[in-house]
């Protein structure tokens, strides 16, 4: 199974976990990275396990605030 991770040539899953976590990017941008840089469905799948490692390193920094979140991820 490829995923983003394992495909030289394509984004990092780490990166796509942070936009699509704390990046608070408008639609029109989701629309022209979709056109230019297609993410696969397993990719889409793939990506809150990796939102999970920035929730916990957050929980463990910031505090409690991202219980929440991480019980969502883990959901």
């Amino acid at each position: 199974m490829a995923t983003c991770c394992t495909q030289r040539k394509a984004r990092p899953c780490w990166t796509l976990a942070m936009m699509r976590l704390f990046g608070g990017f408008p639609r029109e941008f989701w629309e022209h990275y979709q056109a230019h840089y297609p993410i696969p469905p397993e990719v889409e799948a793939a990506l809150p396990r990796y939102q999970l490692y920035y929730l916990l390193l957050h929980l463990h920094l910031f505090g409690s605030g991202y219980l929440p979140a991480i019980a969502r991820t883990l959901g």
